[in-house]
């Protein structure tokens, strides 16, 4: 499922919300307010999820 980050006008915030892509153009309501939001302009946040405890380091190796 596409994690969307979609922006609440009324509370001027960006929040992220999974949503299937069959409800996308439905879009989801602020987690804040509950006003309907959607921006299609928006697309999709691709972020990786990793397990905890995966060992795994996001963090580049420091110059020196």
């Amino acid at each position: 499922m596409p994690l969307f980050r979609l922006y609440c006008q009324r509370c001027r915030e960006y929040f992220k919300v999974f949503l299937p892509l069959s409800k996308a153009k439905e879009g989801a309501s602020c987690p804040s307010c509950g006003q309907k939001v959607f921006d299609p302009s928006l697309g999709v946040v691709q972020e990786q999820v990793r397990p905890e405890g995966s060992g795994a380091s996001c963090t580049l190796p420091q110059r020196g």
